[in-house]
């Protein structure tokens, strides 16, 4: 996150990094939302596609998608959406949950979150 924020792009980093995710994929239904979400937001906004990082990323959002806000949802189909990474059972989910909590959702969030799916359609 920090280095897409200052538009860092060290390629060697963050493909160790997506590695290393790979490597401890098996933990990453601990890590909370908004860490799922914010990496793939950083990897999305400095235009590196890295499909299995994204696989695993997305497989352990929709563990904990009743973990997710509003927020976290749209930041996340966001970025799949601008690497072009379908995930229909992402997508599935994200929908459902979208409609549980559509009163926590801001006017940024709906916007975000329709872009994603249309990226798809």
């Amino acid at each position: 996150w920090a280095l897409a924020t200052m538009d860092l792009c060290d390629n060697l980093w963050l493909r160790a990094v997506a590695e290393e995710v790979e490597r401890r994929a098996d933990i990453l239904h601990t890590w909370d939302p908004q860490s799922c979400s914010n990496m793939m937001w950083a990897y999305a906004t400095l235009a590196l596609k890295d499909d299995p990082l994204f696989r695993h990323l997305l497989d352990a959002s929709i563990a904990r998608i009743a973990d997710h806000d509003p927020q976290n949802l749209a930041n996340s189909s966001w970025a799949a959406a601008m690497v072009s990474f379908r995930c229909s059972r992402w997508l599935d989910a994200v929908a459902e949950s979208t409609v549980r909590q559509i009163k926590a959702c801001q006017t940024l969030h709906l916007a975000q979150l329709a872009f994603a799916f249309a990226r798809f359609c």
